[in-house]
């Protein structure tokens, strides 16, 4: 899904280079919001901040227009279902998208919706409102409240949420010539809602933990990823307390141009979030049968580090494979792409201040790894 959000635009001609220095924006240092997403010179203002309360100036970047995407994209994990729902909004399109994963079965429900050279979907600057008429979809976060209705072709997910976990991750990702994005990662407790497959509607469970991702800007026309995204409870080893807790983070693979180390990356304990200064994804995926093995995410121990994540995704129980989907096409506006999306449960643990919290049993993760050319 990502990979069809992150491809809605035209190919790039500009030189772009390999990788570029992001010392200067000091990602493992939160700051107050900067007065605007890009300075004069049209330039992202790349950096960690508290919030954003500046100008949504997005239309004066330097970067190309046709690159200028917003997107409203939220995960929730039943205990039934794992859904994914997004809206997003370019230049010349607009895309609605559901993914249901059946957790009993396995079974992947898809559909997208894209309208080519089209007005239809409507966006706020600061993507805070989403709608489309000839979907009946919509999706608003506004003053920690998330209300969504989703409709692709009959695959429909709806639903209230409250925001948990605050502050939400906020970054303004820098990257090339007038190129990068704001991007708000939160979390929410689900308050009511239901999907619809096949004609039939299923009750969601209120209190289900869901997990957003809101997104404006320029995007790279090279992208290469790993991402995580996971929700659920873990105990302190010591004490016994239990904690909510939500672990997202993404990094650059080789072949993102440019490669650019934005320290995106962290987890929550109730209200107090934490950066982590590295995560790395181990993996293996067997060439001829695209299948993957289990996915060690982890932070290395290093001095200093306070901070650390150390998980195991692996194949559900009664499964012998992680639930797993590939989405590998080219079009006129893409040149490659090869999207993988892998679901399972974790294991592991959480290391914050000396403190160790074991993640609890049942608790499901969603994992991607991605490579979209423009």
């Amino acid at each position: 899904m990502r990979a069809l959000l992150l491809g809605l635009c035209l190919i790039g001609c500009a030189p772009v280079p390999q990788t570029i220095d992001t010392t200067g924006d000091r990602y493992l240092e939160r700051r107050p919001s900067p007065d605007a997403l890009v300075d004069a010179r049209g330039i992202y203002q790349g950096g960690w901040y508290e919030s954003f309360t500046g100008s949504f100036n997005q239309d004066q970047a330097a970067g190309d227009k046709y690159n200028l995407k917003q997107w409203l994209h939220v995960n929730v994990d039943d205990p039934r279902f794992y859904v994914v729902v997004q809206m997003v909004r370019t230049d010349f399109a607009g895309n609605v998208a559901v993914v249901v994963t059946d957790k009993q079965t396995g079974a992947f429900h898809s559909e997208d919706v894209v309208q080519m050279f089209s007005d239809s979907l409507k966006c706020d600057a600061a993507v805070t409102t989403l709608t489309d008429p000839s979907t009946g979809s919509h999706m608003t976060l506004v003053d920690g409240q998330l209300d969504f209705d989703v409709n692709a072709n009959g695959l429909r997910v709806r639903g209230k949420a409250s925001e948990i976990l605050t502050p939400p991750l906020t970054q303004i990702h820098r990257f090339h010539d007038g190129y990068g994005a704001l991007g708000v990662w939160g979390n929410v407790s689900l308050t009511e809602g239901a999907v619809t497959v096949e004609g039939e509607e299923h009750a969601l469970t209120p209190g289900a933990l869901g997990l957003y991702d809101r997104t404006v800007g320029h995007q790279r026309t090279t992208l290469h990823w790993n991402y995580l995204a996971t929700s659920g409870r873990a105990r302190n080893r010591l004490t016994g307390e239990v904690r909510t807790f939500s672990v997202q983070g993404a990094i650059d693979r080789d072949r993102s141009r440019p490669l650019a180390d934005t320290k995106n990356h962290g987890f929550w304990l109730e209200s107090r979030f934490s950066k982590v200064e590295e995560l790395v994804f181990d993996y293996e995926l067997d060439p001829a049968t695209q299948q993957f093995g289990p996915w060690h995410v982890h932070t290395p121990a290093a001095p200093g580090r306070g901070a650390r994540v150390d998980l195991t995704l692996s194949a559900p129980p009664g499964f012998e494979q992680l639930f797993h989907r590939r989405n590998q096409s080219a079009d006129l506006w893409i040149v490659e792409r090869d999207f993988h999306q892998v679901y399972g449960v974790v294991t592991g643990t959480l290391e914050l201040d000396g403190a160790t919290w074991d993640v609890e049993p049942g608790t499901w993760a969603l994992a991607e790894q991605a490579l979209v050319v423009l």
